[in-house]
């Protein structure tokens, strides 16, 4: 009687598991929007889910550390090397297991524990250079750094011709006047080819202009743009007629203010606000400002700028946490 029901129990999953009568390109599009730590774990599904995921071409790698909990966690255990090593491990397998298809889409965030520079440097830059080609089109670094440390991504990476999407960012240790962790060297800015690029996120350490501006010229199609500038740094900025979606984050121990037209946007001194230009392809637009000595004059020298943008379809200014629409 038992075996009887054992047999009817196992035609009824059989019957309800129709997910896995599916083509296997099929399921592993499926897995493609999960985390590869979670697409991994289907391979103890059954023999039918044991391979699927090598066939995967998204990788979405997080070493968990966005839980603020577990990461006090381990550091005050004084074991921030040793999750660094496990996550290596982790991707280094994934990496050597999987299928030889072109990995279309990366996204790595992970915490540089600096307690072995050389390791964590050399496992970063060749997960990144083991992705770089000419099917790439989507990439994202995030590096949360626990000491004063930056990453170099390799100069191929700004020259993946099909790249459509391009992340890159990085907390600051103290939010005024530190590094952050990941750098571009200024010398590879004319090297800096991006023609298929319409999302640029550039979170960085103190980018000159010559730099950013070589980042812009390469990308011809651009058409949102969110970066984060230190306002002792930059001086005007040229981006592409193609932009429709800004955002800046202005940061430093002076104030900042957007100039923006058709073919350029710049940061200058509030004293010297000047006119703006045509703006009707920029379809939102927003400027997150910091430790301002004088909030009243850089709140109305801010209000009469986005006036200008009243005739887009999105406006809006971001200053102290308050939103204020201009329409």
């Amino acid at each position: 009687m038992a075996a009887e029901s054992n047999c009817k129990r196992r035609r009824i999953v059989a019957e309800e598991d129709r997910i896995s009568s599916l083509p296997d390109c099929v399921l592993s599009h499926i897995l493609s929007f999960l985390p590869t730590k979670t697409s991994v774990a289907t391979s103890i599904l059954s023999n039918r889910w044991r391979h699927i995921w090598k066939h995967v071409s998204v990788l979405d790698f997080s070493d968990d550390f966005r839980d603020e909990l577990l990461f006090e966690k381990v550091r005050r255990n004084n074991k921030l090397f040793e999750h660094f090593q496990n996550f290596s491990v982790f991707v280094n397998r994934v990496f050597s297991l999987r299928m030889p298809y072109p990995i279309e889409k990366m996204s790595l965030s992970c915490v540089k524990s600096l307690y072995n520079i050389e390791l964590c440097t050399s496992s970063v830059d060749t997960w990144v250079r083991s992705v770089i080609g000419p099917h790439l089109k989507e990439f994202s670094l995030e590096i949360d750094p626990v000491q004063k440390y930056q990453f170099q991504p390799p100069i191929a990476l700004f020259t993946c011709t099909n790249l459509v999407s391009l992340r890159q960012a990085s907390k600051p240790f103290h939010l005024i006047g530190e590094k952050l962790s990941i750098y571009i060297d200024p010398r590879f800015a004319e090297e800096i080819r991006l023609p298929s690029l319409n999302y640029l996120k550039l979170h960085m350490s103190n980018v000159d202009i010559h730099t950013m501006n070589g980042f812009l010229d390469g990308c011809p199609i651009l058409e949102t743009l969110d970066t984060r500038l230190f306002s002792f740094n930059y001086n005007k900025l040229r981006v592409p007629s193609t932009l429709k979606r800004l955002k800046i984050s202005s940061v430093g121990y002076g104030c900042s203010c957007l100039e923006m037209d058709l073919y350029s946007l710049g940061f200058d001194d509030l004293n010297t606000f000047s006119d703006v230009g045509n703006l009707q392809n920029v379809v939102k637009a927003s400027l997150d400002v910091f430790r301002c000595s004088d909030g009243c004059y850089l709140a109305h020298k801010l209000v009469n700028f986005f006036n200008v943008l009243s005739g887009n379809k999105t406006s809006i200014f971001e200053y102290f946490n308050n939103k204020v629409a201009t329409r």
